[in-house]
């Protein structure tokens, strides 16, 4: 699993499709969470958003021909922990190992941006 397009308040993550035994993947479940609380299995009190669903439980099932998403609602210079798990006619697997990330400052990337502004009218 990793993560990209971190930002303050979102962020994108990503997996690779492991052996499926021989059996086609129909679904994921994808958790998200703070770092600092437990997995919590679906309870409401997670606030993230997982590609826009409300409200949020921190888990989405999606399909199983996609292996990307995008977290929103995220808190800025937050440590948060992914794992994913897959479905297919033999039941669901274990979940992953749990990738971490942080997001970025608020603004650091509008910072960023008019850094180099001057440089562009140059």
């Amino acid at each position: 699993m990793q993560s990209s397009n971190v930002e303050s308040r979102s962020a994108v993550v990503s997996w690779s499709i492991g052996y499926s035994g021989n059996s086609a993947i129909t679904s994921f479940q994808v958790e998200a969470k703070t770092s600092d609380k437990p997995w919590n299995g679906g309870s409401l009190n997670n606030n993230v958003i997982i590609d826009g669903s409300s409200p949020s439980t921190g888990i989405q099932t999606i399909s199983g021909n996609t292996n990307s998403l995008v977290l929103r609602k995220l808190k800025p210079m937050t440590s948060y922990h992914v794992r994913v798990k897959a479905e297919n006619s033999l039941g669901w697997s274990e979940w992953s190992d749990i990738h971490a990330f942080t997001t970025e400052e608020e603004g650091k990337s509008n910072e960023i941006f008019s850094a180099l502004l001057p440089s562009l009218h140059s």
